[in-house]
Order: C-alpha cells, then sequence, then structure tokens
C-alpha cells in the first residue's frame, strides 16, 4: 500500500510556503493536505492507473487518537501521477 503521509505529504510539504503553515499544528497540516489531495485526485482528467484510494482507520489505544491514514488501493501509481497530484495540490 501507498500511504499518502509516506508518499506525496513530503513532496508537498517540500513545495509549500506561507505563514498559515507556521501556525498550524502537524494534525491540522495533515488534514488540510488531505483535503487538497482529495480535489487534486478529482481534478486529475485520464490518469494511466487507478487512483482510488481508501482510508485505514487507527485504533484508539494511545491517550490521544491518531489520525485515519488514506492510501492508494492500486500499487502502480507512480512519480507521474504523484508529480500531477503535488502540481495540483499547489494551484489550490
Amino acid at each position: 500500500m501507498q500511504y499518502w503521509d509516506e508518499v506525496l505529504f513530503p513532496h508537498i510539504l517540500a513545495t509549500i510556503r506561507g505563514e498559515r503553515y507556521l501556525i498550524m499544528t502537524e494534525a491540522q497540516i495533515n488534514e488540510e493536505l488531505v483535503n487538497l489531495i482529495k480535489r487534486a485526485i478529482a481534478t486529475f482528467k485520464f490518469p494511466n492507473v487507478s487512483l482510488a484510494y481508501d482510508k485505514e482507520a487507527q485504533a484508539d489505544i494511545e491517550e490521544e487518537p491518531q489520525p485515519d491514514r488514506y492510501y492508494f488501493n492500486s500499487d502502480e501509481v507512480g512519480y507521474r501521477e504523484i508529480d500531477i497530484l503535488v502540481a495540483w495540490t499547489k494551484a489550490f
């Protein structure tokens, strides 16, 4: 599985700038990135591979609940698709 926080988040975070993200918590930034990626996937016209995704709910074992992790259903999502998704998230 290709988790978004491992595959997409580092590329997006390396390209965004702004004071807005400096005052946000990590959970808020992750939530913002998930929303941007969902918009980018919906905007992506005619991808070569399926961009279907799902989420893995985290167990509430710890005191502080962990956010859900999203992942692509297909392992075929490559750098071409990732580059386009990163470009769309920057546009939004």
